[in-house]
């Protein structure tokens, strides 16, 4: 078996635990407004959240963006943060370039993204309203934020050189 979403699912969250825990007078954006939310939330953070596809659900009360981040003129209608989170929801765009450039877009200088995909997960399209696109290794993690600097990036896996998921830590001067 390639892949054990059990396993990975914790690591996320205990990597955005890690990065956020400090973070109490930081305003912070979770592009795609799932679980990540949650746990900031739940680490008493003033989370805001952007997501096109799922302001229908029942979720945690916080200021709303209903925005693409593919939208070219994304920086025009939502404000910079310190933090911008993009967690497990880079796959799911279907220009990946653009999405990472608006993710950057929406970092103040001095800030930065906080961002975790999957590697070797399995396909998962929503619906009608998402499809699952990418999947890059943390080198192709790097180069997709260039020129910014990607200051950590990490993967976990019980079977050598085979990610189960990235992140990354990526700096905006």
């Amino acid at each position: 078996m390639l892949f054990n979403l059990d396993k990975w699912r914790p690591k996320i969250q205990e990597y955005i635990t890690k990065h956020l825990v400090n973070q109490k007078d930081k305003t912070i954006l979770d592009v795609g407004f799932g679980d990540s939310t949650g746990v900031a939330l739940g680490l008493g953070l003033n989370v805001h959240a952007m997501d096109k596809n799922t302001f229908g659900k029942a979720l945690p009360e916080c200021v709303k963006y209903i925005e693409s981040i593919l939208d070219p003129d994304i920086d025009k209608k939502v404000p910079q943060y310190d933090i911008v989170m993009a967690c497990e929801m880079l796959e799911h765009c279907e220009d990946l370039k653009l999405a990472s450039q608006n993710i950057m877009k929406l970092v103040k200088p001095g800030g930065f993204a906080l961002i975790t995909m999957p590697c070797y997960l399995p396909w998962h399209p929503g619906g009608d309203y998402y499809g699952d696109y990418y999947r890059v290794m943390p080198t192709g993690l790097v180069k997709l934020f260039t020129p910014h600097r990607v200051i950590e990036t990490i993967y976990h896996s019980e079977l050598k050189d085979m990610p189960y998921g990235i992140g990354a830590i990526v700096y905006k001067k």
